[in-house]
C-alpha cells in the first residue's frame, strides 16, 4: 500500500492471480517519489480556462509547489459527471488515461542534490502552439465549456492513484461574449440606423441641390426676361425716332 508521505523511490512488483489460475509475475515498476506538501496558486475551486467565441483560442497556467515534485509528474483533467458531487470524485489510475498526461513545461534543476527543497512546476497549456506545450489528455471527450473537472497530479505514468489538486470549471470568455453581444446589437440596431441616416442625408443633399437648381433656373429666366425687355425698349425708342 503506497502512501503520499513516502520519500524514497518505490519498487512495485506486479503479479496476477485469479481463483482458477496460478499467480503470474508480470514485472517490476519503478515509481517516482510521491510529491508531498503540495501548494498551488489557485483556490480550492477556481476558473482557470476561458474559450473565445471569436478566436477559439485558450490559455491557462497552473503552478504547483511541493516537496519531491519532479519532471516525472503528470497532470490529467477528469470530467465530473453532472449527477456526481465533486467531493465524491476520485482520481483514477493514470493507466486509465494512457500515457498522454501532461508533464512540466520547465524541467526542475536542483542546485544541491543532497538537500531536498520545495520545488515548483509550472504547467502551461495553450492551443496556439501545441508543439511548445504538454497538452493534457482527456478521456472520452474534448475540453468542454460549462463542465467541471478535477485536476489530478500523478507521481509518474505508473501511478495507480492520483492526488487531487483542484476543481476547475471551464467557461466561455466573458470579454468575447460582451464583444459578440455588442457586435450583434451593432448589426441589428446601429447598422440599419446608419443606413437610414445615410439615406436621409442623401435625400437632404439632393433636395438642397434641387432648390439650388431651381434658383439657378429662376435667375436664368430673370436674366432672359430682362434682356427681352431691354430689346423691346430699344425697339420702341428706335421706332419713335
Amino acid at each position: 500500500m503506497k502512501s503520499k508521505e513516502e520519500k524514497p523511490i518505490l519498487d512495485l512488483h506486479i503479479c496476477y492471480k485469479s481463483n482458477y489460475e496460478t499467480p503470474t509475475y508480470l514485472g517490476k515498476l519503478i515509481f517516482n517519489s510521491y510529491p508531498i506538501n503540495i501548494n498551488r496558486n489557485k483556490d480550492q475551486f477556481d476558473i482557470i480556462y476561458t474559450k473565445s467565441f471569436l478566436t477559439n483560442n485558450w490559455d491557462y497556467n497552473l503552478s504547483i509547489k511541493g516537496n519531491y515534485i519532479t519532471s516525472y509528474n503528470r497532470v490529467v483533467f477528469v470530467r465530473i459527471p453532472r449527477d456526481s458531487p465533486p467531493n465524491k470524485m476520485k482520481c483514477p489510475p493514470f493507466w486509465d488515461y494512457s500515457v498522454l498526461g501532461s508533464g512540466p513545461l520547465h524541467k526542475i534543476k536542483k542546485k544541491n542534490k543532497n538537500n531536498i527543497i520545495q520545488n515548483m512546476v509550472q504547467y502551461s497549456f495553450s492551443n496556439k502552439n501545441i508543439q511548445n506545450y504538454y497538452i493534457p489528455f482527456l478521456k472520452k471527450d474534448e475540453l468542454q465549456t460549462n463542465e467541471s473537472y478535477i485536476i489530478c497530479l500523478y507521481s509518474d505514468e505508473n501511478d495507480f492513484e492520483g492526488m487531487q489538486i483542484i476543481n476547475a470549471h471551464f467557461y466561455i470568455n466573458t470579454t468575447d461574449s460582451i464583444i459578440l453581444i455588442f457586435l450583434i446589437i451593432f448589426i441589428v440596431v446601429f447598422l440599419p440606423l446608419i443606413f437610414s441616416l445615410t439615406y436621409l442625408c442623401v435625400l437632404f443633399k439632393m433636395n438642397i441641390l434641387k432648390v439650388k437648381m431651381q434658383k439657378l433656373q429662376l435667375l436664368n429666366r430673370k436674366d432672359e426676361i430682362e434682356d427681352r425687355l431691354k430689346d423691346e425698349l430699344n425697339l420702341d425708342q428706335y421706332e419713335s425716332i
